[in-house]
């Protein structure tokens, strides 16, 4: 009998201590998980890491391009054109085609993909980069909404934004009026709805300038509490704006040689009646050299493509005498002559019909029209108030 109690009490210690064991193992298993999974967490601080990682070679080679391109500039181009096709070129070989996108012209906005990462570089003119954190809003047509808070808006919505430039700060009705043009890799776009400072293109140095000149207008607009940059509206914005892109692109090349000192274009039997060609850079066209370029002209109505007169009236109200340029530098290569030209909206129109310079035509040509603002507002910016009644903003 003894026997067999000793042998029972040896049944219960072991019992005892596999449900001891059992809870120790629970206990470890969940630190271990814990460990891995919580907001500082191994698991976590290695996609942070990776997340990091991306940011930071992204910006790099962002900034490489930039000064390789610079350098190229002065060797063999006096535009900056190389530089847009450069970045995109060397991060689609990184990131795979599809996940690159590379928008504006002397100011780039560079956007890249990579797995769950969305990297957005801003590259100013004069090389520096500026890394963007992804908002959370997303667009679908004119609707926009934010996809933590589900606060939804409109393109075209009024909003009071503080720029902090006088006559277009505070909150009033005639003050601070700005307006929802849409997303821009999570982040709300406002624009200025109306012209603001007059700015002069002319000439050769006009086309050649006139991004610079356009986006350090509108730069004073970048009010540091709320916004991560501020610029001159683009052709991409239009186009993100109305839903499609109402043109085609001719995207051709053309080589212009002098035969019996007559400009012939490569695709033309005959030779034109024109004798002289001076391209932008100011190389002359001769009998023993031949010059090249790529025409990229548009031509379209805004109220043909807008089917929103909120939108319509947004970018250019029918009737009004409005008039601003486009951050959009554009090529027309006719059959004896090249005209470089920038990109304006006149009231509901688009036009690229005049030229700021002129293969063959020594006297510059040029407008003053005003520039537009774009403003892209934090990530972490909220609103207050309504479509009906106009929005405000905090952070």
């Amino acid at each position: 009998m003894k026997k067999e109690l000793l042998k029972n009490d040896k049944k219960g210690i072991t019992l005892i201590a596999l449900v001891i064991t059992i809870i120790v193992l629970l206990i470890l298993a969940g630190v271990t998980i814990v460990t891995l999974t919580g907001d500082n967490g191994l698991l976590k601080k290695a996609s942070n890491a990776v997340e990091s990682n991306f940011y930071g070679e992204l910006e790099e080679q962002v900034r490489l391009a930039a000064l390789e391109a610079e350098m190229n500039k002065y060797l063999d181009d006096p535009t900056n054109s190389t530089l847009k096709e450069k970045l995109k070129n060397d991060l689609e070989n990184k990131y795979g085609a599809g996940n690159v996108t590379v928008e504006g012209t002397s100011k780039l906005s560079i956007s890249v993909k990579s797995g769950n990462n969305t990297g957005l570089v801003i590259l100013s003119e004069d090389g520096n980069t500026k890394l963007v954190k992804t908002g959370p809003w997303v667009q679908d047509g004119n609707f926009i909404e934010n996809k933590d808070t589900k606060q939804k808006v409109e393109i075209g919505d009024k909003i009071y934004y503080n720029s902090g430039v006088a006559e277009y700060e505070g909150t009033g009705s005639t003050q601070g009026y700005w307006a929802i043009l849409g997303v821009e890799n999570g982040n709300l776009m406002l624009i200025s709805t109306e012209p603001l400072e007059e700015c002069t293109l002319l000439g050769r140095e006009g086309y050649l300038n006139g991004s610079k000149i356009l986006n350090q207008t509108c730069e004073k607009y970048k009010n540091d509490e709320y916004a991560i940059d501020a610029r001159s509206i683009r052709l991409e914005d239009i186009n993100r704006a109305i839903g499609k892109t109402p043109y085609t692109t001719v995207g051709t090349e053309y080589t212009y040689t002098l035969v019996n000192g007559k400009v012939k274009r490569n695709d033309r039997s005959t030779a034109s009646s024109i004798t002289k060609f001076v391209d932008i850079s100011g190389k002359t066209l001769t009998e023993n050299n031949s010059i090249t370029v790529v025409d990229n002209d548009v031509d379209f109505s805004l109220s043909t493509y807008t089917n929103s007169n909120k939108i319509l009236g947004l970018l250019a109200e029918p009737g009004e005498d409005e008039f601003y340029w486009v951050d959009t530098p554009l090529i027309d290569a006719e059959d004896g002559y090249v005209s470089w030209c920038f990109l304006s909206v006149i009231n509901s129109t688009v036009f690229t019909e005049f030229y700021l310079y002129n293969s063959y035509y020594e006297q510059p040509s040029g407008n003053i029209y005003g520039a537009r603002a774009i403003v892209t507002l934090k990530d972490n910016v909220e609103l207050a108030g309504s479509s009906s009644n106009g929005w405000t903003i905090s952070e």
